[in-house]
């Protein structure tokens, strides 16, 4: 999302608290393709920062512990800023399975997932709550129904 945001114009920030080291093999190469295109990496944001969007992605579909100190400053921070928020997969705080909150989640706008949508995005609660509208990307993948159609 960053390089294709980036080469239509806009001036994308790409936040990384941890590093870019130990990312799973989709994210290491969405990295690679975001530093390939000249775009920079951050670790932290500097005071005053206000963005016009951010796009939510910093676990996935697996966080299925409390939120940190360090990344629950973060998640209040973003929930502090009057932007629109797009979460991947699942807003960032929210236990994918279960739909529990692990902290104060991320409170999206929409959500994005893919394949298909996590099953605590539909179950009442904190994850259907935090997520906003949420559509699916199938990304060209079927799924046979229980027929095997």
């Amino acid at each position: 999302a960053a390089a294709g945001l980036r080469a239509m114009g806009h001036d994308v920030r790409v936040l990384l608290p941890s590093g870019a080291r130990g990312l799973p093999a989709d994210a290491a190469h969405a990295h690679a393709r975001w530093q390939a295109a000249g775009g920079e990496t951050w670790s932290t944001l500097e005071p005053g920062f206000m963005p016009g969007l951010v796009i939510d992605g910093l676990f996935g579909i697996g966080l299925n512990r409390p939120l940190g100190a360090d990344w629950q400053a973060l998640v209040d921070r973003v929930n502090a800023w009057d932007v629109p928020v797009l979460a991947l997969d699942v807003p960032s705080g929210i236990d994918a399975d279960t739909g529990q909150a692990l902290g104060r989640p991320i409170r999206a706008h929409w959500t994005l997932s893919f394949i298909g949508r996590a099953r605590g995005l539909e179950l009442p609660g904190p994850g259907r709550d935090a997520c906003g509208v949420s559509e699916v990307d199938s990304l060209g993948v079927v799924i046979p129904d229980a027929d095997g159609v």
